[in-house]
């Protein structure tokens, strides 16, 4: 195969005049004859690089004189030309120049990693196209995708600043444009042309991989710029013959096409291809699979180390008598770094196999559970078996964990749409507001991401509309003109919790209690904490904006927030200081197919508390509880006063109630309201699947759903934020700590 370097033929001229000198005999001319016409064939070799051409046709010039001067004179023509080859030799055999060593980080790694995967999509998904193409000729639809390909390829490199990749794939996108022009059809030399572009952009992923998980710059490929240059050839001579004005002067096409040429030993490392960039107009923006679609800033540069300057690979001739040393390697990895870094390999999977995966592992840790707490399994003694169904159950956990990670996926998506969205509002409002996402790369469940996005839309239109002063107001009160909406998503507890806090003018209580008062929501004079006053925000139709705006003032998205996270099995928390901010908390569990639960009982019934909203269970003592007249029952949980519901009565279950003092209290918390809830017993704790409730059950605002147990029954798992409404009416307790004669103790 022809090449366009010292890749190409350059080594084999050599290796065959290496051969022939060492076989050639002064005094014989036709064993030294045939020398004379490899160096001719090497004048004329592509592949031949021009100081190697220029040594060689000052040996041939040298032995053609010699063949008329007689054996002495050829036999020293040939030992010159053997020293030549010699030296030439061991430099092509010498290390190359090491590449000097970078530091790239986490997100800029997974960058790359996110790019070789979709490129190596698009190129296996060309070489496809290009066959059809071969066989169907001219297809506009064929043609359209091929161009999509490159396009998008040559965009993303831009943003990764790949200069042979931005190279090949800008020239390749210019012939199939002018074939989706119709100026000529994808066929013959220009079919050819794509197809080694396809095989070249293939292996400078692979050596951008290397780079990558080497920690090492990025070094041109040799036959990157004949390959272009071949394209750029195969273009203007097919505008040429079409009868269009030649776009550019270009030079005589070339015999042969390049061809893409496998790396060898002999290819020189040089400096970082990111300050080698094509004299190309710049590339599109990178699409938002990979790149942010907010104007973003471009890839952190990556930090080079302390190292030598890499040295160019050059062929010593002339006066040289020895290789020079290649350059020591770079400098070693930092302390701590772990190990070079890895591209993760990914596999695209439908989402339907997925889920059903994990719906089937559902089922099986329910069988699971069934078997190990069957009564005739529970009877047996043998150490052996228990072992075993301890073996069995540590398996089926860890194939559940594995199975859910596979459902969870980063909110970094959905952080990029909130982004643009700000820039967008930002201008129509008029408002200086730019978005700080942090946590871009928190995980959370696939369907859980989809859903968050209506209230965050709600939550950043208020923030931008209500929340946010103009510039001039923010100068007026010592603030930068420029607002700053803080977007978080991070791991608290076993939850996850996606904040949105803003540096605006904070929530106003008086115009909220005013409000409230005239939508009759409070009564005159009634005394209401931060959290209670908060909390009226999320009424249907509540809305404290003296005119309605494009963006808010209707009362209805603070609504959709709390509805829609509270059907997420979440909650929502505010916190608000007077002219310096409001933060909202979306508290969320981290997947809505699985829960770990406390089992509960009352009566014959079986109900589930998930265990993130459980603080503590206890048995209650005569002396903890009180009543207070209209206010339900207390108790009083070392000095702190909460409201207690028994469940027995919610669910009017049937059977004899039992007092107080011989059930068990569990503690739980919701929305940072806790209060007690009285059962009959507490069974055990285990892990449920969750099942959806059906709309035949009637009222279930007091369940989240089901779940089958361990012995077949169903159990139904608590909606703590709405049990803790019924709480309500004992909202006084906590302010009952200093004004105890108001407190019957029960007997």
């Amino acid at each position: 195969m022809t090449g366009g370097s010292s890749s190409g033929r350059g080594p084999a001229v050599i290796e065959a005049l290496a051969t022939a000198v060492v076989e050639a005999d002064a005094a014989t001319p036709s064993t030294w004859e045939p020398i004379i016409e490899l160096l001719e064939a090497a004048q004329v070799d592509p592949g031949t690089p021009e100081e190697l051409r220029a040594a060689l046709a000052q040996e041939l010039v040298a032995l053609q004189d010699a063949r008329s001067k007689g054996t002495s004179a050829v036999q020293e023509a040939l030992k010159r030309l053997g020293a030549l080859v010699e030296r030439v030799q061991r430099h092509a055999s010498a290390p190359a120049a090491a590449a000097a060593r970078v530091v790239r980080d986490q997100e800029t790694i997974e960058l790359f990693g996110d790019f070789l995967e979709e490129a190596n999509e698009g190129i296996s998904r060309a070489d496809e196209l290009l066959l059809a193409i071969e066989h169907t000729k001219n297809d506009p639809e064929k043609t359209n995708n091929l161009f999509r390909i490159f396009h998008t390829i040559k965009g993303v490199a831009g943003f990764l600043e790949l200069a042979d990749v931005i190279s090949l794939a800008q020239n390749t996108e210019t012939l199939l444009d002018h074939v989706r022009d119709g100026e000529f059809p994808l066929e013959g030399d220009r079919l050819e042309a794509v197809f080694s572009a396809t095989v070249t952009m293939g292996q400078l992923l692979t050596k951008v991989r290397a780079a990558v998980e080497g920690s090492t710059e990025f070094a041109p490929e040799p036959s990157v710029p004949p390959l272009v240059k071949h394209i750029q050839e195969v273009v203007d001579a097919a505008v040429a013959a079409a009868g269009a004005p030649e776009a550019a002067a270009a030079p005589p096409p070339s015999a042969a096409p390049p061809q893409p040429a496998s790396p060898s030993p002999a290819t020189p490392a040089v400096a970082n291809a990111a300050v080698q960039k094509p004299p190309a107009p710049p590339p599109a923006p990178p699409p938002a699979a990979i790149a942010p679609p907010v104007a973003a800033p471009p890839a952190p540069a990556p930090r080079e180390e302390p190292a030598p300057p890499p040295a160019r690979a050059v062929i010593p001739l002339g006066g040289l008598s020895d290789v020079e040393a290649p350059p020591e390697a770079g400098a070693a990895p930092p302390p701590g770094a772990g190990g070079p870094p890895q591209i993760r390999e990914t596999l695209k999977v439908d989402l339907e196999r997925v889920d059903s995966v994990v719906e089937m592992i559902g089922e099986l840790i329910i069988v699971e559970s069934m078997v190990v707490h069957a009564p005739e399994i529970q009877s047996l003694t043998s150490l052996r078996l228990r072992n075993y169904l301890n073996q069995l159950t540590k398996i089926s956990r860890d194939l559940q964990n594995v199975a859910m990670r596979m459902r969870m996926v980063p909110v970094r998506g959905v952080f990029q749409k909130m982004a643009r969205m700000v820039r967008e509002l930002s201008r129509k409002t008029g408002k200086d507001v730019r978005l700080e996402p942090v946590g871009e790369g928190t995980e959370m469940d696939r369907s859980m991401v989809e859903r968050i996005e209506d209230p965050l839309v709600h939550l950043i239109r208020n923030a931008v509309d209500h929340g946010v002063e103009t510039p001039d107001e923010r100068v007026a009160t010592g603030k930068p003109p420029e607002a700053v909406l803080r977007l978080a998503a991070y791991h608290e507890g076993g939850s996850i919790v996606v904040e949105l806090a803003d540096d605006g003018r904070g929530l106003q209580r008086e115009a909220i209690l005013r409000r409230a008062l005239l939508q009759g929501l409070v009564r005159d004079g009634e005394a209401l904490d931060d959290e209670e006053l908060y909390g009226l925000i999320f009424l249907p139709g509540f809305s404290t904006a003296r005119q309605v705006t494009e963006l808010s003032g209707r009362g209805v998205g603070m609504d959709v927030v709390k509805r829609n996270v509270e059907s997420m099995r979440g909650r929502v928390t505010v916190s608000s200081h007077l002219g310096k901010g409001t933060t909202f908390k979306l508290v969320l569990p981290l997947t809505l197919a699985i829960i770990d639960g406390m089992l509960i009982a009352c009566g014959d019934e079986r109900y589930i508390i998930p265990s993130l909203s459980i603080v503590e269970s206890l048995q209650a003592m005569p002396g903890m509880l009180s009543t207070i007249a209209a206010r339900g029952e207390l108790i009083n949980v070392r000095g702190e006063i909460l409201p207690l519901v028994h469940l027995r009565r919610v669910f009017d279950v049937p059977g004899q109630e039992r007092p107080t003092v011989e059930c068990r209290v569990v503690v739980v918390e919701s929305l940072g309201r806790k209060l007690g809830l009285v059962v009959d017993d507490v069974v055990t704790q285990q892990q449920v699947v969750i099942k959806p409730l059906g709309g035949a059950l009637g009222d279930t605002e007091y369940l989240s759903g089901a779940a089958i147990l361990s012995d077949g029954r169903v159990g139904l798992i608590l909606n703590i934020d709405r049990l803790s409404r019924l709480a309500e009416r004992t909202r006084g307790a906590k302010r009952i700590r200093s004004s105890s004669h108001e407190v019957r103790p029960q007997s």
